[in-house]
């Protein structure tokens, strides 16, 4: 996993490099970027394409080709996932219709609970789907752990124990009820745990029982209907799991937590980059109404996007557990997540900017076109690099000389062109 984690990041970090290498290369000369009134321009030389394309990731051919991940990415990437779960209550089918197979049900665990678990347990990344897993697992294990304690007191349940039997079962239900919701277990482990506990207690409390039990952890009957659960929970956990580390040879992406922690920190600092150019581009120029909705909502799409990071740093942990290269990832974008705060309120600023500067062209307007026009794209243009450039060090999980040197390069742009707007 960590393998395909690192060649996910290495080929992000690839195709972003090319990118950025070319917006660096488009710093031309200032003499180059003026037009008769003195006005620097982002329109010059090959700046008119600096953030004009937005970083590619790699897909699979079956997101890529089959479902038209081009089209629909949403719809692509579920009908991916499906057909991964498909793959697996396939393969626990074959036991019921595969003469070769029938013997996966025969020993005292069933296939299709299996497939239940599949179900309940496969998700959007190889983190989410091991977090299931291990709170499906706990909570199963604890209703079967729970069952043992209970028939090793009365193997028949109430048939030889009687009312004193039926008042045990009936107690220890409600405190095992009690305990399963007052502590703070998953949703998943309180629901596989309270659902088996059940169907125990219904057979410890009827007379008429016919299912067999483990007396005992001396006496654990693989055959026993409390076994038999838990061996297909470990069984319908490593087909979801199986699942999600699908090879790219079968034309399965990576399906991984902190790879779309890595997409989201390129795609939010190149549309950041490009926002900035924009912002700073329309404060010199007239527009419409429609238009300054048009960058409120990008603005809103760019903060709602880059929260999503949350989420995929947060599952992320179950597949690396912080440790290797892959947790010196998720350390860089945990740090570059909580610096994002300060660059939304500053991308707030400069739209209010833009929205004052349309209300009083006749000042603002003018006196940005002429003196402070220059300084602020040249600082939009730095900045938009230096936040590629940390991101795409952050990713790589590796900060090498090279990388240093650009970012140091791009730091020191940046502090030029704010000591030029402070002379203004």
């Amino acid at each position: 996993q960590e393998s395909a984690l690192l060649s996910c990041a290495e080929t992000a970090v690839e195709e972003v490099s090319e990118s950025n290498d070319d917006e660096e290369d488009s710093l031309v000369d200032e003499d180059d970027m003026k037009n008769p009134q003195g006005v620097y321009l982002l329109s010059s030389s090959r700046d008119r394409d600096a953030f004009s394309s937005p970083p590619a990731f790699q897909r699979g051919f079956v997101q890529r080709v089959l479902f038209q991940e081009n089209t629909n990415p949403g719809f692509a990437f579920g009908m991916d996932l499906s057909l991964r779960g498909a793959l697996a209550c396939t393969f626990c089918s074959l036991g019921y219709w595969a003469p070769c197979m029938m013997w996966m049900n025969s020993y005292g665990w069933s296939m299709q609970y299996a497939a239940v678990i599949v179900c309940f347990t496969l998700y959007k990344s190889a983190g989410s789907t091991w977090s299931l897993a291990c709170s499906g697992f706990v909570g199963t294990a604890i209703a079967v752990v729970n069952a043992i304690i209970m028939f090793r007191y009365y193997p028949a349940g109430v048939e030889d124990g009687g009312k004193e039997a039926g008042i045990f079962g009936g107690i220890n239900f409600v405190l095992f009820a009690a305990v399963i919701l007052w502590y703070n277990f998953p949703t998943n482990a309180r629901m596989f745990a309270l659902s088996w506990q059940a169907y125990f207690t219904m057979c410890f409390l009827n007379p008429t029982n016919k299912v067999i039990f483990s007396k005992g952890v001396r006496d654990v009957n693989l055959y026993g209907a409390a076994t038999g659960p838990l061996m297909g929970t470990v069984i319908g956990i490593v087909l979801s799991i199986l699942c999600n580390l699908l090879p790219q040879a079968l034309g399965f992406g990576v399906m991984s937590a902190l790879a779309t922690a890595q997409e989201i920190a390129l795609d939010v600092a190149w549309k950041e980059g490009a926002f900035w150019n924009k912002m700073v581009a329309a404060i010199a120029t007239p527009c419409h109404t429609l238009e300054l909705k048009a960058f409120s909502a990008e603005l809103a799409a760019i903060m709602s996007r880059a929260r999503k990071i949350d989420s995929a740093l947060a599952e992320s942990w179950w597949e690396c557990g912080d440790l290797g290269r892959c947790g010196r990832m998720r350390a860089y974008l945990a740090a570059l997540k909580s610096s994002w705060e300060m660059q939304h309120i500053a991308l707030q600023q400069a739209f209010m900017a833009v929205q004052l500067a349309q209300e009083d062209s006749s000042t603002l307007g003018q006196a940005c076109s002429f003196d402070l026009m220059p300084a602020l794209q040249r600082l939009a243009r730095h900045a938009g690099i230096l936040e590629q450039a940390v991101v795409r060090a952050a990713v790589s999980g590796n900060i090498d000389q090279e990388t240093q040197a650009r970012i140091h390069s791009a730091m020191d742009a940046c502090d030029t062109c704010q000591r030029q707007l402070a002379a203004v």
